[in-house]
């Protein structure tokens, strides 16, 4: 089954700031990590759970989707932790 994966505002604006950021001093890498970030909140569609529980907000349906050293954060879809 697939899921919808929705960027917020904040978050578009964030990775437009960050692609910026690394553009400054290298267009190249800036374009290659703005597509890898996509890339992989893409496999989210397929594999919500594939981002890992994040403990420190336990109360809420959040976990985390490593990306070299970056965390990205994702709110997950109904269904209890396993």
């Amino acid at each position: 089954m697939a899921f919808k994966v929705v960027w917020t505002e904040q978050a578009r604006e964030d990775l437009r700031d960050i692609v910026q950021f690394i553009a400054a001093d290298n267009f190249a890498i800036a374009e290659t990590f703005g597509f890898l970030i996509v890339s992989k909140v893409d496999q989210l569609i397929n594999f919500p759970f594939l981002a890992e529980w994040f403990p420190r907000l336990e109360k809420n349906p959040y976990a985390r989707l490593l990306f070299v050293h970056t965390g990205l954060f994702t709110k997950l879809p109904s269904r209890s932790r396993q």
